[in-house]
């Protein structure tokens, strides 16, 4: 029985293991992360490696939901930014022996593979939510929606000073451009605006000279907020001269007038998508499912497009 509930049952017939499996989930029985760890040399902890980018309370939901998720299994999640070089990072995995490491895009694939060889599970494989394609969804829906106001044909992609938004910023401008070349639109320029109102309008006002309806996609709801503010200053209408969308679908967003249109990732299902992987690996079961199923990407609708 151990065997196959520590994904070691692959000699026993289908039958068999499937019964076991059956057995266990009625009992509740889980392998004992403590009775492991003394077996294998790790720990219960899960290691979860974040980007050094700003966080905002989606990416914390999911944080949460995967953190509740494993704890029903004796599991317990330390949060580590990775601001350090990948050998570093390395270097703490080993001294702390973590069960799996969950790698949001930070360590390189020849780190991984190292990892791995050390016996440390390491995911998302099947999820994949900080990858080029998931920028990419987020930043063509922004695009689709934008382009539904007919009467824009002229876009800007709102980008953030904040070095550390560079990981996310460049791929969603990839899957901007990409949709905005499929609907036969000129490449949208890239602006990187400061989240002051005075930088913000000297990094917009030559853009905002030309009356023709401008579309502006965000790369965040802050971003789109400081938009909007130069609009004003500008005396700029929203939506009619400038349709504005930002992503994350924030409480402020919705608080301001006139309330924003944004993108919202469902950071629930990321949080879940996450633990079920994880946890299928720690167990050596299989587990598959298509990105665009796993993290539903949606509109927010508000008044600003």
């Amino acid at each position: 029985m151990s065997e196959i509930l520590n994904g070691r049952g692959a000699r026993f017939p289908t039958e068999t293991r499937d019964r076991v499996r059956a057995a266990a989930a009625q009992l509740r029985y889980y392998p004992s992360p403590a009775g492991r760890s003394l077996v294998t040399g790790r720990s219960s902890t899960v290691l979860l490696l974040v980007p050094s980018v700003p966080v905002g309370l989606g990416v914390q939901e999911s944080i949460d939901e995967l953190s509740d998720h494993i704890a029903r299994r004796g599991l317990h999640l330390v949060v580590q930014f990775a601001r350090n070089h990948p050998t570093v990072i390395l270097d703490d995995i080993a001294r702390s022996s973590p069960v799996a490491v969950v790698d949001l895009g930070v360590l390189p694939s020849e780190t991984r593979e190292a990892v791995r060889a050390s016996g440390v599970v390491v995911v998302p494989e099947a999820l994949v939510i900080r990858s080029e394609e998931f920028q990419h969804l987020i930043g063509r829906a922004m695009i689709q929606r934008l382009v539904k106001r007919r009467t824009v044909r002229r876009f800007l992609y709102a980008a953030s000073t904040d070095v550390r938004s560079y990981l996310y910023d460049t791929d969603r401008y990839a899957g901007l451009r990409e949709a905005a070349a499929e609907f036969g639109l000129e490449d949208p320029v890239r602006v990187d605006i400061p989240l002051d109102l005075a930088g913000a309008v000297r990094a917009l006002r030559s853009h905002l000279i030309d009356h023709e309806p401008l579309g502006v996609a965000c790369c965040t709801d802050v971003v789109a907020l400081a938009v909007m503010a130069v609009c004003r200053e500008l005396r700029r209408g929203v939506p009619d001269d400038v349709a504005v969308i930002g992503v994350d679908a924030t409480a402020e967003g919705q608080l301001v007038s006139p309330r924003l249109t944004s993108i919202r990732t469902d950071q629930h299902a990321i949080g879940e998508g996450l633990a079920a992987e994880l946890l299928a690996a720690i167990d050596g079961v299989h587990f598959s499912v298509p990105v665009r199923d796993a993290v539903p990407v949606s509109v927010v609708e508000g008044e600003t497009v």
